[in-house]
């Protein structure tokens, strides 16, 4: 993907060479913009003018950069991973830098510097870029991504899990496992094996909550957030028929016993749901009359969004009035265990 040109005169004249030769995803080295004959001030000239972006020294993007954090740290981990050294017991790319590497999705976990495992050894120094983690590995749990060595995905999220808690665990083995990257019985060879070292952590209870229904990091978060203040765990994607049997549509959580789904309203699903010639407001207008559609069938409906998903009790408060909508009246929140309350 080469970086965009700019109206820089003769330093960006060398500009196009330079970026075909870089190393993936716009990366440029020093050593490659060496090659191609810019210098330290050229590359500076480059950057105050707003055609490339620093991601680390020696190591650059074109612009525009990266969208989200997870693509910036991508390009960290790109930058950093040749400086790591080599042979069995070179440093792997670990934690929430291998999700990332995985195309994995992440929530709740450090992504400025890049995480690094030294197998079978005491560590690694830390630096204003690499956080090193002190832990055992078997060969199994080290793959190659695009040249560069990581902890396999089973791996990867025992490590989130151990590491950052409960949720951000369960972010990431949601997303592995719906898109089909593992499988539940590599995720509990893991943690056995972490369980026999006493080193697991809440990852068992990770494996036991993981759903691949799951579609988007804002229904893991939301599954959580059932769990923690004590909703019913409800079926996913269900759908729901009108009394004829029309089919109306596909809803993100069926509280069944209760006569009430869910909905969590992020952004991307409204542009994922956009048909040909379709505008945004579009798309709410027909989610508008499809909640009318569910309403009829003597349905509660309940829909949150990112902000809400920072506030469990209104989420909580919602259902508890939906539920009671719906004949519930007597219906208590049981929260569950601390471990999945606070992890």
């Amino acid at each position: 993907m080469p970086a965009t040109g700019c109206s820089a005169g003769p330093v960006c004249d060398s500009l196009d060479r330079v970026t075909t030769e870089g190393v993936g995803w716009d990366l440029i080295t020093r050593r490659v913009a060496r090659a191609g004959g810019l210098r330290d001030r050229d590359v500076a000239a480059l950057i105050g003018m707003g055609a490339w972006q620093r991601i680390r020294r020696g190591a650059y993007c074109g612009t525009p950069g990266p969208e989200f954090p997870e693509e910036s740290h991508a390009l960290l981990v790109r930058a950093t991973a040749p400086l790591l050294g080599g042979g069995s017991t070179c440093p792997v790319v670990s934690h929430a830098s291998a999700a990332v590497l995985h195309g994995l999705p992440v929530w709740g976990a450090d992504l400025a510097k890049v995480h690094v495992t030294r197998p079978g050894s005491p560590g690694v120094a830390g630096t204003g870029v690499v956080r090193p983690h002190r832990a055992k590995m078997q060969d199994d749990e080290m793959v190659l991504v695009d040249g560069v060595t990581v902890t396999s995905i089973a791996r990867t999220i025992l490590d989130l899990a151990r590491t950052y808690g409960f949720e951000c665990g369960v972010v990431t083995a949601d997303a592995a496992l719906h898109a089909g990257r593992v499988t539940t019985d590599e995720l509990r060879t893991v943690v056995e094996r972490a369980r026999a070292r006493r080193s697991a952590g809440v990852a068992p209870r990770v494996v036991d909550f993981a759903d691949p229904l799951a579609e988007s990091v804002g229904e893991s978060r939301s599954r959580v957030l059932f769990a923690r203040v004590g909703l019913p765990q409800p079926a996913l994607q269900r759908d729901i028929r009108s009394d004829d049997g029309h089919l109306i549509g596909r809803v993100d959580f069926d509280f069944d016993q209760f006569r009430t789904v869910g909905e969590f309203d992020g952004l991307r699903k409204y542009r994922r749901d956009l048909r040909p010639g379709e505008r945004p407001e579009d798309a709410v207008v027909r989610e508008k009359l499809r909640e009318d559609e569910i309403r009829d069938t003597d349905r509660q409906m309940v829909r949150w969004t990112w902000r809400e998903i920072g506030s469990p009790i209104v989420v909580l408060q919602r259902f508890v009035r939906a539920f009671a909508r719906a004949g519930f009246a007597d219906w208590e929140p049981c929260p569950g265990p601390p471990w999945r309350r606070g992890a």
